[in-house]
């Protein structure tokens, strides 16, 4: 998702539900993202036993 539609849905979010936040602008999310590493794990492919 670009960062500026990020922006308006996680304040139409933030508006659903009634919360009093606003997202920060995108590009403070994209000065930050920058300097953010973040690791994470994908998942295995587990192979799947058949028996007939």
């Amino acid at each position: 998702m670009i960062l500026r539609a990020l922006q308006g849905f996680v304040d139409s979010i933030f508006t659903l539900i009634k919360v009093p936040l606003n997202c920060p602008e995108y590009t403070c999310i994209s000065k930050r993202a920058q300097s953010v590493n973040v690791p994470f794990k994908t998942q295995r492919r587990v192979k799947l036993r058949t028996s007939l």
